[in-house]
């Protein structure tokens, strides 16, 4: 192979007892690709900027595995290359381990590592019976093997010495694959802590606690300067299927179903010969359902006339290697394929993928795209052909070419804006959209009206929680696990209650009554939601492994909306409608409150929960006297009084304690829905009394009518979407047992009216 010698980019990349050949402050790149990506004359931009970030995180956070995202076939496996080259230039005795879940994917870094000349042969080493070119050794610097034949030597005691005086650094490929294995969990125990543990995926979906994105580019990002453009087709298979699943995946026998439907079949071959007849598909890649589906498609195609062959797991090697040698040198146009292609199969003159199978894996979606989005000096386009079919149940769980090409979830990109974002509503008419976030698919927003929430969380044990060392410790570990996920700015450090007022940021604030305050910045529209989601499943995920918070009947969810209740007379027309709602609305939400919590399941049903207070409580002299003097006391199931504030804002904080977006995001939806029907326009007097008076005592059916959500609410002339109500249904129905520990007979009479029945219409 001829070499020629290129200015390193990045500075320490120079000549070391580590290359082959002395050599100025430069690196020696391959003229004749094995790769695409070999074949640069210089690290591009973001590699550069990924190599110097993931250092940085490296250094700064070396408890975690510290994880490289970028879109197949923009290098990442040159950067982590780089990566470790340069660690073992910095640490004259370190040591490099390389770990991945296939010999194909190890040998793919091996020839990188070889090719680029970075590091002499002699200095690798292997363990397993893989790349039979190297010695099986621990002794050499930079140690190839794969992740099931490292933990199997591993149990035997063929381990690197640790901890020692060798700084290691493990890198592993694919790694969210080995995040949701038992091996990966044992890597993690054998090396967290011990060494620096660097990352590589295309779509990482990981543990925060143990997993950090240190640098991502998506597809979005590079295309079209570094990646082919894709060009999408969807083909309407005139089927309707219905998915089946385990956990996340579709179910084998779901996808079985699907290729085994010959009309189906038949559309996917003739789409291929026609556009093969008209010379595009050239190079063409099918992802079928299963093993029999590809065998039937390749069959078919063959039949036809078509140089194609099938590639799976159930073929002996030889056969699949010599049908892949077939297609790298052009005496195949087609490969049907399931799974096996997906990692490790480099051959960028690839120009169409075909999506015949679905999927609800966004990582195996990028790592089917992925296969043609390779540019090179030919190829600048790609097509995509993806094969639709009418799903009428759980649709929303599956995945699409569109989702993973044009999506942008990069901080950086969000963040480059600069732009604070201030709370406003719709000047005109209210418009809905609905959002399709998985698990609140359907549930419908007020277009263009800001939102924002605060989610507090409470101390385990016996522990009063106060502003010093434990607080401020387990405050910052709340600050790391949003700056993980988050897209918009997080403050960096914990404040006092209400110290910050910079609404553009994530915030964690002391709060007296519970200890910890997680305060949004300003959300809007979709892509606010979507931000919520991301940090809420996050934050859930740290209070359930955490030792030292929870969700107690102690905290509380404030949700904020922008308003313009800039008169009394607005003020009063929407404080009376919640007089009238508001029995109805703490059937939504825990006991706890309404009724002041006594521990143990318990609760007064004399006395409220101090800090939500029922509006319609409230005499109507001090209602009317409210209304005119902005003087609504705060500690109320909605707080008017920050309508009071430069920016007009209705804080409804009704709502128990919650991480779970499942739960936040429709109450949301409600009140959006209960402020924007009729916009200030509401009629009606407001109604005063005790709400549920006489507490546990049995009520009549005429009574339970007037504390029945969905019945005040069709009063009102609020039409719920189907797919609100429904959540809303099913959230009364879920809290029905904690209701009837606080009153029983009642919720006996609510059951007895149908209340929690499957097919409840209000009456």
């Amino acid at each position: 192979m001829t070499l020629t010698t290129i200015d390193a980019p990045v500075p320490g990349l120079g000549s070391s007892d580590l290359f082959s050949r002395s050599q100025p402050r430069s690196v020696l790149m391959p003229s004749t690709p094995t790769d695409g990506q070999w074949a640069s004359s210089t690290l591009r931009p973001y590699q550069i900027e990924a190599i110097k970030q993931t250092e940085r995180a490296l250094r700064s956070d070396p408890g975690r595995v510290q994880v490289v995202s970028l879109p197949t076939g923009s290098g990442k496996t040159l950067v982590a290359l780089h990566i470790a080259c340069r660690h073992l230039r910095r640490h004259p005795t370190g040591k490099v381990l390389w770990l991945a879940n296939r010999w194909e994917l190890v040998a793919q870094a091996s020839c990188g590592l070889i090719n680029t000349d970075m590091i002499a042969s002699s200095n690798i080493g292997r363990v397993g019976k893989g790349l039979p070119q190297f010695r099986e050794t621990l002794d050499a610097r930079f140690v190839f093997s794969t992740v099931q034949t490292w933990c199997s030597r591993s149990a035997g005691g063929h381990v690197f010495p640790l901890p020692g005086r060798d700084p290691l650094l493990v890198v592993v490929d694919e790694c969210h694959w080995a995040a949701k294995a038992r091996l990966g969990k044992e890597l993690l125990s054998q090396f967290l802590g011990k060494a620096s543990v660097l990352g590589l995926s295309a779509t990482p979906s990981l543990d925060t606690t143990t997993h950090r994105i240190a640098y991502a580019k998506s597809f979005a990002d590079l295309c079209p300067e570094y990646l082919a453009v894709p060009t999408v087709q969807a083909v309407a298979t005139g089927e309707t299927w219905n998915p089946i699943f385990s956990g996340d995946c579709i179910r084998s026998d779901a996808l079985a179903d699907l290729g085994n439907r010959e009309d189906r079949n038949e559309k996917i071959v003739s789409t291929f010969l026609r556009g093969y007849g008209a010379g595009k598909f050239a190079r063409t890649v099918i992802f079928a359902c299963d093993v029999e589906h590809a065998n039937k498609l390749a069959q078919q195609l063959s039949r036809r006339g078509v140089a194609c062959r099938a590639v799976h797991s159930s073929q002996v090697a030889e056969r699949n290697n010599k049908a892949i040698a077939d297609f790298r040198n052009g005496q195949l146009n087609v490969l049907v394929t399931v799974e096996m292609l997906t990692e490790g199969f480099d051959v960028p003159e690839i120009d169409t993928i075909f999506l015949a199978r679905p999927t609800s894996s966004l990582t195996l979606l990028a790592q089917m795209v992925g296969r043609g989005a390779r540019k090179t000096e030919k190829k600048d386009k790609f097509r995509i052909i993806e094969f639709t079919d009418s799903v009428k149940q759980m649709g929303s769980r599956l995945f699409h070419a569109e989702d993973y090409v044009n999506t942008k979830p990069t901080r950086a990109s969000y963040r480059s804006t600069g732009r604070a974002i201030r709370h406003a509503e719709p000047e005109d008419t209210p418009k809905f959209e609905d959002l399709v976030l998985d698990g609140v698919v359907g549930i419908p927003f007020t277009k263009d009206q800001t939102f924002g929430v605060e989610i507090e969380l409470s101390a385990r044990g016996s522990y009063e929680p106060d502003i010093d060392h434990t607080w401020a410790r387990t405050a910052q570990e709340i600050i790391r696990c949003i700056q993980r996920v988050a897209v918009l700015p997080v403050c960096d450090r914990p404040l006092d209650y209400h110290q910050s007022s910079d609404t553009t940021q994530w915030r964690v604030t002391y709060d007296a009554s519970c200890g910890w305050e997680i305060v949004s910045p300003i959300l809007v529209n979709a892509e606010g939601f979507a931000e919520l989601a991301r940090v809420s499943e996050a934050v859930t995920d740290l209070v359930e492994r955490s030792p030292n918070l929870r969700v107690n009947a102690q905290t509380g969810l404030h949700i904020t909306l922008a308003t313009r209740l800039n008169t009394p007379e607005r003020r009063h027309g929407f404080a009376a409608r919640l007089t009238r709602l508001e029995a109805g609305l703490f059937t939504l939400v825990a006991p706890s409150r309404l009724f002041q919590w006594l521990g143990n399941r318990t609760y007064s049903k004399r006395s409220r929960n101090e800090y939500c207070k029922p509006l319609r409580e409230l005499t109507l002299q001090t209602f009317n006297q409210c209304v005119r003097q902005w003087s609504f006391p705060r500690y109320h199931s909605i707080n008017l009084r920050r309508m009071n504030a430069n920016v007009q804002l209705l804080e409804v904080r009704m709502h128990q304690g919650t991480t779970e977006y499942q739960k936040i995001i429709p109450w949301i939806s409600l009140w959006m829905q209960i402020f924007n029907h009729s916009r200030y326009a509401w009629e009606g007097h407001p109604e005063f009394g005790k709400v549920y008076p006489g507490g546990n005592r049995s009520i009549g059916r005429e009574t339970a009518s007037k504390e029945d959500i969905f019945r005040l609410l069709q009063l009102e002339g609020i039409v719920l979407p189907v797919a609100l109500k429904r959540m809303l249904w099913e959230r009364r129905e879920q809290l029905r047992s904690s209701w009837m520990h606080a009153v029983p007979r009642r919720v006996q009479v609510w059951t007895d009216a149908g209340w929690y029945d499957a097919e409840y219409q209000p009456a």
